[in-house]
């Protein structure tokens, strides 16, 4: 009847059934609304602060850009065209 169960547990790590243990005891212990509740508040913390890095670091690469393009106006070298950044060579 629990041959399912047995195997799912047989293929998985020690570590992942610790974290499926604490997982279980915690929405034994605070009731799954508490812990849906807990799991949106920490999926938002995550996903704004993913955001915010996302926009530093976007923010960062057009500066480096920009300092680039300086740097190479000033040694006076050739500004390749702007659909060849991205093309290996011999192509």
């Amino acid at each position: 009847m629990f041959k399912w169960l047995a195997d799912l547990l047989t293929g998985l790590s020690w570590s992942t059934l610790i974290l499926m243990a604490i997982a279980v005891w915690f929405a034994a212990r605070n009731g799954v609304p508490s812990v849906i509740a807990w799991c949106t508040r920490m999926w938002g913390t995550i996903g704004a602060d993913v955001k915010a890095a996302q926009t530093s670091l976007a923010g960062d690469v057009a500066i480096l850009k920009n300092d680039v393009e300086a740097i190479k106006a000033h040694l006076g070298l050739a500004v390749p065209a702007a659909g060849a950044a991205g093309k290996p060579a011999g192509s």
